[in-house]
């Protein structure tokens, strides 16, 4: 029997960043809005997490329209991997990436248009990061994202049906909750609309420039 001796990173989490929906109710192709400078908005999702030394996989589908945003990260130096079910719903594009991260010792599930967050939360995160617990943050008492699950609800992850995200999991486990309490308003924030565009670009540059998340 071959054990694989697990790397520095390996002892770690590694982080899923689900970027493989069509974005319906936006109306466009959100991942690619330019938010600061040139990064696009899942550019800066995905900085966020490689700045802390994480492992990123970024989700993406087998679309013809994918094939663009695959080739700028993947030359950045980002692993995208192509989720052949995407189009079935989220719960197919969380199967196909836990299974790409099963070394792991816990997994965050991240979003691609919540480039808001900061480094301290991700951080508080991981200090709780076990393979028996599902850890979240809150701001004032809402709960936001990521959430990072430990290893031991990998499988359940993969089974997951439909549209569903990996809340059910959570809630089907609340004794493994973990909350994490932050001053962090970004776990909130999405861009879940055109309009909120210009205001979402103001805010990260406010973030970059005051290095807040870097």
């Amino acid at each position: 029997m071959i054990i694989e001796e697990k790397t520095e990173a390996h002892q770690r989490p590694g982080v899923l960043l689900l970027a493989a929906g069509r974005a319906r109710r936006f109306g466009a192709d959100k991942r690619k809005i330019l938010l600061y400078k040139n990064e696009m908005l899942i550019e800066a999702s995905v900085r966020l997490y490689r700045q802390m030394k994480l492992s990123v996989v970024v989700c993406l589908s087998t679309r013809g329209e994918d094939d663009a945003l695959e080739w700028r990260l993947t030359h950045s130096g980002v692993s995208c991997l192509r989720c052949v079910h995407a189009d079935q719903g989220m719960a197919h594009t969380l199967k196909e990436g836990v299974q790409r991260c099963a070394q792991f010792p816990g997994l965050f599930i991240a979003l691609a248009d919540m480039p808001l967050i900061t480094s301290t939360t991700i951080a508080a995160l991981e200090a709780r990061c076990a393979g028996d617990l599902i850890v979240f943050p809150t701001y004032l008492g809402q709960r936001g994202h990521p959430v990072l699950f430990g290893s031991a609800f990998f499988e359940e992850l993969e089974t997951l049906q439909g549209d569903g995200g990996a809340r059910a999991v959570l809630d089907r486990h609340a004794q493994a909750g973990q909350e994490v309490a932050v001053d962090d308003p970004g776990i909130l924030r999405d861009l879940d609309s055109p309009g909120a565009v210009e205001q979402l670009r103001k805010d990260y540059a406010v973030l970059r420039d005051s290095g807040v998340s870097g």
